[in-house]
């Protein structure tokens, strides 16, 4: 695939400078694919994938050997990935066609409203409303055709890596 066959521009930088000093951005060689990675203060690591052809698709990795927990405990994981998102996100772009800011709202209040539904790839629609506490899912049907026209996300990988790190993956996307 080429990016003139796509639907969206080429991926630019989502992190901001002002907020991340020192971020780096990368363009893969065939521009459908934008990285950015971050080093927090408190040793944590973040690499932001902007990606897509025919929507709008952003991968936040991240990397922290603050949290410990069996990768399966999704009630302990959960609130950890809020708390990741909750460190970047005052510094995503705030004109970003993804609304990172408010998939977080409704992640909180996923959590809040179904404790008993957390597990990998659930997604949750996010809508632009003033009222933070209604979640919809799409649960994990493959075939809902609904999902990628809609504001969604969900946490897509919790893997062990080495030494007491782990990595947290949450992952948004918009269909175009």
């Amino acid at each position: 695939m080429h990016p003139s066959d796509c639907n969206r521009s080429t991926p630019t930088k989502v992190i901001n400078d002002s907020v991340f000093p020192g971020n780096k951005f990368l363009l893969s060689k065939d521009s459908m694919s934008g990285y950015n990675w971050v080093n927090f203060k408190n040793g944590d690591k973040l690499l932001l994938v902007n990606c897509g052809c025919t929507e709008y698709t952003y991968v936040f990795q991240f990397t922290t050997s603050r949290f410990s927990a069996d990768t399966t405990d999704y009630t302990y994981w959960y609130p950890k990935a809020t708390e990741l998102m909750g460190e970047v996100v005052p510094g995503i772009y705030k004109n970003d066609p993804i609304p990172v800011s408010q998939g977080l709202d409704t992640l909180k209040s996923f959590i809040k409203q179904y404790p008993n539904k957390l597990k990998l790839n659930y997604a949750l629609y996010i809508y632009y409303s003033n009222t933070p506490n209604s979640v919809a899912t799409t649960g994990d049907d493959d075939d809902d055709d609904t999902r990628g026209m809609t504001p969604h996300m969900l946490i897509s990988r919790i893997q062990k890596k080495s030494g007491n790190e782990y990595m947290v993956e949450v992952t948004y996307s918009i269909g175009l």
